[in-house]
């Protein structure tokens, strides 16, 4: 009776479970990939084949779908599909009042900028080649919304150009905001081609909180490699943590408040760790990383205390009080 009682609770569970009807797409270059995107429905994926998709219209992807049976896009297995627009005219794609959409693994070029999100939320852009482009490389900076949950990971963002960003999340003065988002695992370079009027490696504007900026590699940029500013009360601070980054076109990071800033290393730059204006963070919330071979200073506007090595770290290096360093790490080739 026991058994019979325990397979019939179990029955009863599985059939509340929903059960999602997902088609798998596939398309070659001269289909018409507006139509394929339009005719997804949740759980769908669209697979593209390798070779150029040549763009002379906007793009949207508008499109709604779920936690358990998102809309994904991507290059076929073995495949690249590159994505790209036939002028400078329009943003190649176009991510708007959408929710749950995957875009995986797919090249986009030219255009204005390369992927812009517009009023969307659980929105992943993964394992994405974006360059070339006329603008910035990915955005999600229209005024007046809030993106929550964006999953920005493992992409090559390099060769933007105008304001040339490599990302832009958020707007000015708190005009819309980036919550609660992962951005990690990126590689962000050369946004400093001529001609370029700023070129931050990724930009999190005033507003944006609770997000993680983590494992990015980013060198060669116009302006700081990384840069964040208040979050105006909207959530808890933004994460930097573990992240690579040199020859930075001023400072290596820049963060107005409302940042945690740890386990980064940080060479080569004009300056390395710079508040806007004189800030002394809590203990604790800028700790742990090697900053060292700045042209100006390690640590700008920054209690004295920064940088002073009056300590050693559990391997015996010279740290200051919240365990800083400034040495080489002498990586050698493998």
């Amino acid at each position: 009776m026991r058994a019979t009682t325990v397979i019939l609770l179990f029955a009863a569970m599985i059939s509340s479970i929903p059960v999602v009807s997902a088609t798998v797409y596939q398309i070659a270059p001269g289909a018409n990939l507006q139509a394929a995107v339009n005719a997804l429905a949740p759980g769908d994926i669209l697979l593209l084949e390798g070779g150029t998709y040549l763009l002379t219209s906007r793009f949207s992807i508008s499109k709604t779908g779920s936690a358990a049976a998102p809309i994904t896009i991507r290059s076929a297995p073995g495949a690249t599909a590159h994505i790209t627009y036939v002028d400078a005219s329009q943003n190649v794609i176009i991510v708007e009042n959408s929710a749950h959409v995957r875009l995986i693994g797919l090249e986009v070029s030219g255009g204005s900028h390369g992927i812009r999100i517009l009023d969307s939320d659980d929105i992943t852009v993964d394992r994405c080649h974006i360059h070339d482009t006329a603008d910035v490389g990915l955005s999600a900076n229209v005024p007046g919304g809030t993106y929550e949950r964006l999953r920005l990971t493992r992409n090559h963002i390099h060769h933007t150009g105008g304001t040339a960003e490599g990302m832009y999340l958020g707007c000015n003065s708190n005009g819309c905001r980036l919550l609660d988002s992962v951005i990690e695992g990126n590689y962000i370079h050369h946004t400093n081609s001529p001609g370029v009027t700023q070129g931050d490696g990724i930009e999190l504007k005033e507003g944006s909180a609770d997000n993680l900026i983590a494992g990015n590699v980013i060198h060669d940029t116009g302006y700081p490699c990384i840069i964040t500013y208040s979050a105006v009360g909207n959530g808890g601070p933004n994460t930097i943590e573990g992240n690579l980054l040199w020859n930075c076109g001023d400072h290596a990071i820049q963060s107005a408040a409302d940042a945690t800033i740890r386990n980064n290393i940080i060479s080569g730059n004009a300056s390395g760790i710079e508040s806007a204006t004189a800030y002394t963070p809590a203990g604790g919330g800028v700790g742990y990383n090697d900053v060292f071979s700045s042209g100006a200073a390690n640590w700008v506007n920054y209690p004295a205390a920064y940088g002073d090595l009056t300590t050693v770290n559990a391997n015996g290096t010279p740290a200051d009080a919240e365990m800083n360093i400034s040495a080489d790490p002498q990586f050698v080739a493998a």
